[in-house]
């Protein structure tokens, strides 16, 4: 069962149209389906075509039946999934920064020029494997945990709304996020499963955010995430 006009998605209600054949000829058809909130059938009462309106997510069988003399029947189980949307954020209020670290290091951060010419070095050094190119070197543990915490406490992401009513919208504004993901999609299922040939994706999204400049009050975007490692 294929949706016509489907692509790009335009939300329900999606129209299709099915088509059976029967034998001998001259006989009937009736369409009927388990889940009339999901499907509903616009025309096709006797006839072998039967346009169709799918009106919501779900799953749902539609059976035809040709009768004649006696009567046959054939159905598809059908599947519309939700429009699902999930974003991945970081909430930077429930970052605990840890005690311990060294003085040098809590100067470089806390000053937000250094901090900057710190972060942009760690990123140089990063991206050219090479650790000299670091303003500051993290050689200790708690230094490395303290810095990630300071960072991703300082770049953190708003709350994103518990149902999202415009997720076109929220995507557009990559600071609101470090991931964006919607999916949605249909197919049959037949005797063993999911008829994979018949596989159609409506939304398959998947993206990256921003990570904010957690350095100056501007919260500029920095390019690449920053996250140290030590060996």
């Amino acid at each position: 069962m294929t949706l016509d006009g489907a692509f790009p998605d335009t939300g329900s209600p999606y129209l299709s149209t099915l088509t059976a054949a029967g034998s001998p000829e001259g006989g009937t058809y009736s369409w009927t389906t388990d889940f009339p909130e999901m499907i509903a059938f616009d025309s096709g009462a006797g006839s072998a075509t039967a346009s169709v309106r799918v009106l919501r997510s779900g799953k749902a069988r539609i059976t035809v039946t040709y009768s004649t003399q006696c009567s046959s029947q054939d159905s598809l189980t059908f599947v519309l999934t939700d429009d699902v949307t999930v974003v991945a954020w970081v909430n930077g209020s429930a970052i605990q920064i840890p005690s311990g670290a060294s003085e040098g290091l809590i100067d470089y951060l806390t000053d937000q020029f250094k901090c900057a010419a710190t972060v942009g070095s760690w990123m140089a050094a990063a991206e050219a494997d090479r650790p000299g190119l670091a303003v500051f070197a993290v050689n200790t543990d708690i230094d490395r945990r303290y810095a990630n915490a300071f960072l991703n406490s300082r770049s953190g992401n708003p709350k994103p709304p518990g149902f999202m009513t415009d997720p076109v919208g929220f995507r557009a504004n990559k600071n609101l996020y470090r991931g964006f993901n919607r999916f949605k999609a249909y197919y049959e299922i037949g005797e063993f499963g999911i008829h994979q040939p018949s596989v159609k994706y409506l939304q398959q999204i998947a993206d990256p955010g921003n990570t904010p400049e957690p350095c100056t009050d501007q919260r500029l975007v920095l390019a690449t995430s920053v996250r140290l490692e030590v060996e």
